[in-house]
C-alpha cells in the first residue's frame, strides 16, 4: 500500500490519494466480507442443530453475533464509501480533512 501525500497547508490530502485510499477500504471490505459471510454461515448452521453440549451452542452464539457486529461496521464502511462516489464511479473530492 502506498503512503498517501501529507496534508497541503489547508490539510488537503491530495484527491488521487484520497481516491486510492477509498478503494483500498472498498476493495479490504469485500475481502473481509467473504469469509465472514462463510463464518456466519457455519455458525448459523451449529446453533440451529440444536447440539446438546452448552458449551458448542454458546460459542456458536457469540460466533454468529460477532459476525453480525463486523459485518455491520463493514456496511458502514461501505455506506462511506459510495458517498465518496459520484454516478459514474469516480471519487467525489472533499474539502475537509475529517472525510477520511
Amino acid at each position: 500500500m502506498s503512503q498517501p501525500t501529507r496534508p497541503d497547508e489547508s490539510g488537503q490530502v491530495a484527491v488521487s490519494d484520497q481516491d486510492q485510499i477509498w478503494d483500498q477500504l472498498a476493495d479490504l471490505s469485500h475481502k473481509i466480507n467473504n469469509p465472514l459471510t462463510s463464518l456466519l454461515g457455519r455458525a448459523q448452521l451449529l446453533r440451529q442443530r440444536g447440539n446438546s453440549d452448552p458449551y458448542v451452542a454458546r460459542s456458536a452464539e457469540v460466533i454468529e453475533e460477532c459476525s453480525r457486529r463486523i459485518a455491520d461496521h463493514l456496511r458502514e464502511i461501505s455506506a462511506l464509501v459510495k458517498e465518496h462516489r459520484s454516478d459514474d464511479g469516480r471519487m467525489v473530492p472533499r474539502k475537509d480533512k475529517s472525510s477520511l
